[in-house]
């Protein structure tokens, strides 16, 4: 009987610790035809979304960066990047696109904190 509670525990602590483990505290998401919203709490973020745009629009985005680096690219549907960020600060600016596509919007970061809003402009 202890060999067996000793052998369940050798293989149940590992599992516990692994899967008890935590990435992050929190993360939430929110997209929609428009665009992307994350707010993220000392996390991890690798999150894309794609966005139909005209040439007449441009995307707003929004960033309140408190912990952290956060990169965002923006690409068309064959892959060239119209966009590139890194290690962006607290910031709004506007990013054009230059033709009528659907646009991969891409945001990585690596124990982060705070919250971006990536949106077509209408």
């Amino acid at each position: 009987m202890k060999k067996i509670l000793v052998t369940l525990l050798i293989i149940a602590l590992p599992l516990i610790i692994y899967f008890g483990h935590t990435k992050g505290e929190s993360a939430s998401y929110f997209y929609d035809n428009r665009g992307m919203t994350l707010d993220y709490k000392n996390t991890d973020v690798d999150e894309s979304h794609e966005i139909k745009m005209e040439a007449d629009q441009f995307f707003e985005v929004s960033l309140t960066q408190v912990k952290g680096e956060i990169k965002l690219t923006i690409e068309d549907s064959s892959g060239t990047s119209i966009y590139i960020g890194n290690d962006l600060p607290t910031s709004k600016f506007e990013v054009g696109v230059p033709s009528n596509d659907t646009y991969i919007v891409k945001v990585i970061g690596k124990d982060v904190q705070g919250q971006l809003s990536v949106f077509r402009n209408e």
